[in-house]
């Protein structure tokens, strides 16, 4: 029962600031679009960031898993250099093989 007044108190205080909003003269709704908007630019920014990749050590002497991680990430010689997104996927994959690889941020077209 204390949650269901919690929440009504959160909902009436929100409904509050909207109507308050409406009579300041701001447009609630183009408001919180631009906030959704503006977090989802910064979301894209981050996910969508490129890296160099040089591999830096070779994969001789380390596990096969090792071996596997660096031919996914398209690292296939010693001292090539790739271009990777900046996804979850490659960041655990990065992670795995961080003693063979030397990561930098990509340039900017």
């Amino acid at each position: 029962m204390g949650k269901l007044s919690t929440r009504a108190a959160l909902l009436a205080g929100f409904g509050g600031l909207l109507i308050l909003m409406a009579f300041a003269g701001f447009d609630a709704v183009s408001i919180v679009g631009q906030i959704q908007t503006r977090s989802e630019r910064i979301r894209n920014d981050f996910v969508y960031r490129n890296s160099t990749l040089e591999q830096i050590r070779s994969e001789i002497g380390h596990s096969e898993t090792m071996r596997r991680t660096l031919r996914a990430l398209g690292l296939r010689h010693h001292q090539q250099v790739v271009h990777l997104k900046n996804t979850a996927s490659a960041r655990g994959m990065l992670y795995k093989v961080r003693h063979l690889v030397e990561v930098s941020p990509a340039e900017e077209k």
